[in-house]
């Protein structure tokens, strides 16, 4: 995952999204339907409360929290205040993008 999150090559929202995937287990496809009000970050803890996808109409509503690598928390902060005015937190990212990131980098 390393090699992913540190690859420049992959932009730094596609970079995010696959970071806040990874560290709350959810569904990519969950995860590029957060609102900016869904999630925040306090220190290096990240809370998320999922109220769309295909998860929550399974489940209905719930909320994440998890720690944020340190690495990592200045890159996701600084996402997180640019897309405050988005209607979603990752809407310049399709899935395919992320698809695409991960089958890019050398797992071996």
């Amino acid at each position: 995952m390393k090699q992913v999150l540190d690859n420049i090559m992959i932009p730094t929202t596609t970079r995010c999204a696959i970071l806040l995937a990874w560290i709350t287990a959810a569904r990519v496809g969950d995860t590029l339907q957060l609102r900016p009000t869904d999630v925040t970050i306090d220190a290096n803890r990240l809370k998320v409360t999922w109220t769309r996808g295909k998860t929550i109409q399974r489940r209905g509503q719930y909320t994440v929290t998890s720690i944020i690598p340190a690495r990592y928390i200045d890159m996701m902060k600084q996402h997180f205040q640019q897309a405050q005015t988005s209607p979603t937190l990752f809407s310049q990212v399709k899935g395919q993008q992320v698809k695409l990131a991960l089958r890019t980098v050398n797992v071996s």
